[in-house]
């Protein structure tokens, strides 16, 4: 997945409010997993060193986030359904593992640097190995289906459905990895191309981000015609090669999709994104209905340069330096409503908790319409940086360039910000605190400033800010998180746990949306359909989660594995059998 912070970080203590019957001080892991998945998958943990008591409130309902019934496909208990044997059988798992780490034996590794594959093949001439591959493990899938190479490497399949009349299912992975880095490779324990299993993780780069999911709809659908299935709604497979990088072959598949069958064409979309978080004993599903919006403030200041001997009061860099305090000493402002999906996930993580205060409960109810509850709720979001930035628009100063030598006063100095766009935010109330504060530096120094190819004040003899936008996206449309699709959609995510999943123990499965931080391949589909789901499917191990997406040592049970089969192949059954 793209842009997510990808390094292992120290776990945060986080003091929630509790109920004040808990008089002990141990340490509890109610939240240990809350933010598992809000950076891709499951990187950052929660945890606490006790619950102390911050307010009690008096015992009432809370509203709660309505939970799924389970949605089975019209064949589960016939003869011609094959979930269980997908998620039980010893052979087909064997099978199945050898498939993925086949995979991720072919290197595909995609750079920021690299040009599309239509204006120059040559970095993307290694895809054709990992092409072969799928067409020799996965005849059937081949045999049964439609083949296009968008941009030459991004893969578009179609599985045409009967009926015509029935809006097409999408569902979407991409075929590109992080690059290794070579100064970290010697720490793998196993050579990240070499695919390993070693009887507890199958291990390798891309085996979590995505190959898992890639190789899962293969296999998904592979069964599924040997099954006999037929669709009546037509299906697309949508595999761009880029995600990781510029994400030109999901816009290039967009594009080509809309032009076939038009806009709010697709029934749903379902991505790569986040997955069932074990939470206090429970099991929620938390598919991301959400994701932040992205921009990169390119900041270039040119001043007249001479000898250090005889400097400015303020060089360049100081002048900079003095913009980026300003900026981190003015944060983003945060916001909490129902809107952001984040929230109805705390609802539904928190509501049967005996661990909770009664009145943070009632907060979490009364977000939208009670000042003080949201108060409550900020402060005590705001108080961890892992929680901070779900309810604010983040901005990070990560680049700054500036000076060539000791004894001359710097002409040209640069300065990186990237900012994540708060849900409840946009684009332009982004530019506009920027310039904000970017205008009062500017004043103080009698400094000239172009935005964007626009000149909002001439440059002056003092010198000149320019600012270049980089990947400006808007947050994304909310999915709904009501209505029959999604009801079909969590009520399978539901029905594959309780039934399939959990079924030798007696853990019954919670459905809430979610919010990503970063982006995916989603962002160049949202024209297609307002159903998008960024949900990988699994149920996330929390030693494979520590580490690994996006670094050293990434590996995947053969169990989350077989979810994410499990998981389509019900799905792909429901959805054709929807209305």
């Amino acid at each position: 997945m793209t842009d997510f912070v990808d390094e292992k970080r120290e776990l945060s203590e986080l003091e929630l409010p509790v109920t004040t019957k808990r008089k002990d001080n141990k340490k509890s892991h109610l939240v240990k997993h809350l933010l598992s998945t809000l950076l891709v998958g499951g990187l950052f943990y929660l945890t606490t060193n006790g619950f102390f008591n911050c307010h009690q409130g008096k015992e009432t309902t809370i509203t709660r986030f309505p939970q799924p019934e389970p949605v089975r496909p019209n064949n589960y208990f016939a003869g011609t359904n094959s979930a269980n044997k997908i998620y039980y059988d010893d052979d087909f798992k064997n099978k199945s593992i050898e498939k993925l780490a086949g995979a991720v034996r072919i290197e595909t590794e995609s750079y920021d640097n690299n040009p599309r594959p239509i204006e120059d093949l040559k970095n993307w001439i290694k895809f054709y190995k990992l092409h072969d591959y799928l067409e020799k493990t996965f005849p059937l899938f081949h045999k049964h289906l439609t083949r296009e190479k968008v941009e030459k490497i991004s893969l578009l399949y179609t599985w045409e459905g009967s009926n015509p009349d029935l809006k097409p299912l999408l569902l979407a992975a991409h075929q590109d990895v992080v690059p290794i880095d070579p100064s970290t490779r010697h720490l793998w324990t196993h050579d990240p191309y070499a695919g390993v299993y070693d009887g507890k993780y199958i291990w390798g780069r891309g085996v979590s981000d995505c190959k898992d999911l890639l190789i899962g709809t293969f296999e998904a659908v592979e069964q599924l015609i040997e099954d006999g299935f037929k669709p009546e709604r037509t299906i697309l497979f949508a595999f761009g090669n880029d995600e990781e990088s510029t994400s030109f072959g999901a816009g290039a598949l967009s594009e080509h999709i809309e032009k076939r069958y038009g806009k709010d064409s697709i029934f749903a979309l379902v991505d790569e994104g986040t997955g069932v978080l074990q939470v206090d004993g429970q099991q929620i599903a938390a598919p991301s209905t959400a994701e932040k919006g992205h921009i990169d403030f390119y900041l270039e200041l040119t001043t007249p340069g001479g000898h250090s001997s005889v400097p400015p009061d303020h060089t360049s860099i100081g002048i900079i330096s003095k913009f980026v305090t300003l900026l981190e000493a003015n944060p983003n402002k945060p916001r909490i409503s129902s809107k952001n999906p984040f929230v109805q996930y705390l609802q539904v993580a928190y509501e049967d908790s005996d661990k909770i205060s009664n009145s943070f409960k009632q907060d979490l109810a009364n977000v939208d319409n009670d000042k003080h509850a949201q108060e409550r709720l900020i402060e005590f979001l705001s108080k961890d940086k892992s929680t901070r930035y779900a309810i604010r628009t983040s901005q990070a100063i990560d680049v700054v360039h500036g000076g060539v030598k000791s004894n001359a006063l710097p002409e040209y100095v640069t300065l990186v910000v990237n900012q994540r766009i708060d849900i409840h935010s946009s684009l332009n109330e982004t530019y506009e605190r920027f310039l904000t504060h970017l205008k009062t530096i500017a004043k103080e120094f009698d400094l000239g400033i172009e935005f964007d190819g626009t000149v909002l004040s001439k440059p002056t003899e003092n010198g000149n800010f320019r600012i270049t936008l980089g990947g400006p996206l808007e947050p994304a449309p909310v999915t709904p998180s009501s209505g029959p699709v999604w009801d079909l959609f969590s009520g399978t995510i539901k029905h594959v746990y309780d039934d399939i999943v959990n079924k030798d123990n007696d853990k019954k499965l919670k459905v809430a949306p979610f919010t990503m931080l970063g982006n995916t391949d989603t962002k160049h589909y949202w024209d297609l359909t307002k159903n998008i789901f960024r949900f990988q499917g699994n149920l996330n191990d929390p030693e494979s989660m520590s580490s690994g997406i996006h670094s050293v040592n990434e590996r995947l049970t053969p169990e989350e594995h077989l979810q994410v089969i499990t998981f389509l192949y019900e799905f792909i059954l429901n959805v054709d059998q929807a209305r």
